[in-house]
């Protein structure tokens, strides 16, 4: 027993003295980025002068394709005009363009400007962005 009592004072004795020996460093603690948990929208993730990776971008074609909209229940839209970017970076997204869009020029116009800036998203971002989807609209 009084071995026993001497091993764990023994013991207790090391880890107090690993403990005076160590040092705690406590975080600093800095002002938050944003005023709430949601991302304020008055910070600019993508700045005009950002250079963009964006290289080319290719009509797929027009098919079914999911097209959330707020103003109908229908998750789905048929006949959207289908197209994919590819970025210098070897990345690539998918973009589709509401049917309202009644063709092919009419959507570029708006695929096109919306491509060149997810180009200018960070490879890490862009690589985990799966399709953007584009309505008609003002």
């Amino acid at each position: 027993m009084k071995k026993n009592v001497m091993l764990v004072a023994g013991c207790l004795s090391l880890v107090a003295a690993t403990f005076a020996a160590a040092t705690v460093t406590v975080p600093v603690m800095a002002a938050p980025l944003y005023p709430n948990s949601v991302v304020s929208n008055d910070h600019e993730f993508i700045a005009t002068s950002d250079q963009s990776v964006f290289a080319c971008l290719v009509f797929e074609g027009r098919r079914t394709a999911e097209m959330p909209d707020k103003r109908t229940d229908s998750l789905m839209a048929r006949k959207t005009f289908i197209f994919t970017a590819h970025y210098t970076d070897g990345t690539s997204v998918g973009l589709s363009a509401h049917p309202k869009f009644t063709s092919e020029e009419k959507a570029l116009k708006s695929v096109a400007p919306a491509a060149e800036a997810v180009g200018k998203l960070p490879t890490f971002m862009r690589v985990k962005l799966d399709h953007v989807v584009i309505h008609r609209g003002r």
